[in-house]
């Protein structure tokens, strides 16, 4: 029901956030003033960016069934890298890459990273699929992350969408999330995979594992 005056309207009326998995959030309950503050405030409510992603909500996979040559494709589950309270990257726009016996590496768009704590390091590294790739140390309240963070600038073919863009190795930073989960790093220093709970191995990365 709305009354209507000259110089305000009078609302009453309840604006309900509908969530993927079946929930609801209350944003505003009526009655309310329709005043130009509060239109704004609707209005904010309206457009702001709301992170619905729940890796509970990703389906049982198999590293085993993943292909060679690996597979590029979008995700629109929320990741983000955190190192001491500061948020290293944040996004609901990334890729995963899916090779056979590895727990998935996600690349996050150029925007969505803290660059200022960037610093490109001396290693580099060669794929055979995505071709060279650069690393960078990531300082972040004094401490140093050696080698945190690689980047292939120039990759092409089915690869070429992830050119630019930027990937984390979990188990150097304090905190790294698929959704709500919270990852377990692959083994070893030199793939970067992330292990969610909807993933069934065994994973390549441990000792003895180098040619599988």
């Amino acid at each position: 029901m709305i009354g209507c005056f000259s110089s305000f309207c009078v609302v009453n009326q309840t604006l309900v956030l509908r969530l993927p998995n079946g929930l609801s959030r209350t944003l505003l309950k009526g009655p309310f003033l329709k005043t130009q503050h509060n239109s704004q405030k609707v209005q904010q409510l309206l457009s702001r960016k709301v992170y619905m992603s729940n890796s509970e909500n990703l389906k049982e996979e198999s590293v085993w069934d993943y292909p060679r040559p690996p597979r590029l494709e979008r995700t629109r589950q929320r990741l983000r890298v955190v190192h001491r309270g500061k948020v290293i990257a944040d996004t609901q726009d990334g890729y995963r890459i899916l090779e056979t016996s590895h727990p998935p590496t996600y690349y996050f768009p150029p925007e969505s990273v803290n660059r200022s704590l960037f610093r490109e390091s001396n290693l580099k590294t060669f794929c055979e699929f995505k071709g060279t790739a650069i690393y960078y140390d990531i300082h972040v309240k004094q401490v140093v992350i050696r080698n945190g963070a690689w980047c292939y600038p120039e990759t092409e073919g089915l690869y070429k969408p992830i050119s630019g863009y930027f990937s984390f190795y979990g188990s150097k930073f304090d905190e790294a999330y698929v959704g709500n989960e919270k990852i377990i790093p692959q083994e070893g220093d030199f793939y970067g995979g992330w292990i969610t709970k909807n993933l069934k191995g065994p994973f390549k990365g441990a000792p003895g594992t180098r040619f599988w």
